[in-house]
């Protein structure tokens, strides 16, 4: 398979031999030449773009083309020529319609429109979209679009991931129940109030992103057992319903930024939850069915108006990542001394005293430093050896100073690495050397291959299209 990428930074700005600035389609697509007919992957994206290069429509093997980030304004009308076309990204350029032509692409498996000014042209956009029956993955981000015809998800069966956030739809059609194959829905950004029912009953329905939205409950049957993320966060649910329990996969549930008060008792139920977030919610005390989840390894309890925590929480022996800032305390929790793998601890800046004495830390986090009230810190009987004993006996100032000396090291460390890293590929050095190597043999086998005799046509073996998240 032939792969072209023309993508470079050094040569993406328009230039002429002459010094007139040339046309961006022009400057910024070098020409392609004899054989390019089997190209099978080509990444255009970022060029300046400001037209769909005619000379695409050459390469009829073409499986996968990246477009986006441009400035393209209008598809050809003979785009269906790209028959064998599998991936066509053209989000984030300039168009406000698209061809009918587009329709024709029906070996198309995944296509994003996300992020262009279609405003006027969205009911075209969408009946050339439903005709593309063979999709598994669309994107439609930021259209501004207002409904989702019943057609798209009655035509598109074999969907598996569906992109719609940022846009101004209040309702998704009671026909998604037909998306028998989907995996991914994302339809934050919206103006919805209520989930259709028929979520639930998808049957291979893993992720599900309604953030952002008018949401003030989550119904009963938008609840699936097959269900792996979910996140609600800004919205203005005020209770969880019991369907909950259902959600015996679920890992990660974040609904942040709710109004929530309590957990129902089913909430226990999710005992393979991992990660949660119920910050910004007016909770006021810890729900005690947060202490039985056994698998949880990160926990946001940020601005959700605590006093104090509840004494189970040291059943969460798994927790890692604890956030308790913005929060009402009077003094340390001392619950948190039981969590044996808890490696990250977010307080309030107001926090001035912090007691980790008889744990088993071996070293401090660095965003420690962010403590800057801190007066008593107090880590007696731990085997920590960074910050080293020395350190930790000159108090809190010596200790925030050891950390922030730590953290300027290490991003310097990174940096130098990135840099080094660049050179060794840009001068082929040390594992790159043979990529080099490589090269120039290739070259030199297809010389004298051109000596001899003319190449003969083959068919490039065909590769798997390139799955975009």
């Amino acid at each position: 398979m032939l792969s072209v990428r023309f993508c470079d930074p050094a040569c993406s700005a328009p230039h002429s031999d002459s010094g007139r600035e040339r046309a961006p389609e022009t400057a910024n697509f070098p020409a392609l030449k004899g054989g390019t007919n089997k190209v099978l992957f080509l990444d255009c994206s970022a060029r300046g773009l400001v037209a769909f290069p005619p000379s695409l429509l050459q390469l009829e093997h073409l499986e996968e083309l990246h477009l986006e980030g441009n400035l393209i304004e209008t598809l050809p009308s003979k785009i269906g020529l790209l028959r064998n076309l599998r991936v066509l990204y053209l989000q984030g350029n300039r168009l406000e319609h698209v061809c009918e032509e587009l329709g024709r692409l029906t070996q198309l498996l995944s296509l994003d429109l996300s992020g262009n000014p279609v405003a006027d042209g969205q009911r075209l956009l969408l009946e050339v979209v439903q005709r593309l029956r063979g999709l598994r993955e669309l994107r439609l981000h930021g259209l501004g679009l207002t409904d989702l015809p019943d057609r798209i998800c009655k035509n598109l069966h074999s969907l598996e991931l569906l992109g719609l956030s940022a846009n101004s739809l209040t309702t998704l059609p009671g026909a998604i129940v037909n998306l028998s194959h989907l995996r991914e829905i994302y339809v934050q950004g919206n103006q919805l109030e209520v989930l259709p029912t028929g979520l639930g009953g998808l049957p291979r329905l893993e992720i599900v992103d309604a953030g952002q939205n008018l949401l003030a409950a989550l119904p009963d049957g938008a609840c699936g057992p097959t269900w792996r993320k979910l996140f609600l966060g800004s919205n203005r649910v005020s209770a969880l319903p019991g369907s909950l329990r259902k959600l015996g996969r679920l890992a990660v549930l974040d609904v942040s930024r709710n109004r929530l008060t309590g957990l129902p008792r089913c909430f226990s139920a999710l005992t393979s939850l991992v990660e949660l977030d119920l910050s910004d919610n007016p909770l006021r005390t810890l729900p005690p069915q947060v202490c039985l989840l056994t698998s949880l390894q990160v926990l946001y309890l940020r601005n959700t108006q605590l006093r104090g925590l509840h004494p189970n929480l040291s059943n969460l022996q798994r927790m890692q990542v604890l956030d308790l800032s913005q929060n009402r305390f009077s003094k340390f929790p001392s619950e948190i001394i039981h969590l044996k793998n808890l490696e990250q601890l977010s307080l309030d800046d107001t926090l001035k005293e912090l007691r980790l004495q008889g744990n088993r830390l071996g070293r401090l986090p660095l965003n420690m430093t962010k403590l800057q009230a801190l007066e008593v810190l107090l880590l007696e009987g731990n085997p920590l050896t960074d910050p080293p004993a020395g350190v930790c006996d000159q108090g809190p100032a010596a200790v925030r100073q050891y950390l922030e000396e730590k953290a300027r090291v290490l991003t310097k460390a990174v940096q130098v690495q990135a840099w080094w890293r660049g050179v060794m590929v840009r001068r082929r050095l040390g594992p790159f050397a043979s990529l080099g190597a490589n090269e120039k043999g290739k070259r030199k086998q297809k010389k004298d291959k051109d000596r001899k005799k003319k190449p003969a046509a083959g068919n490039a073996k065909k590769g798997p299209a390139r799955k975009k998240k």
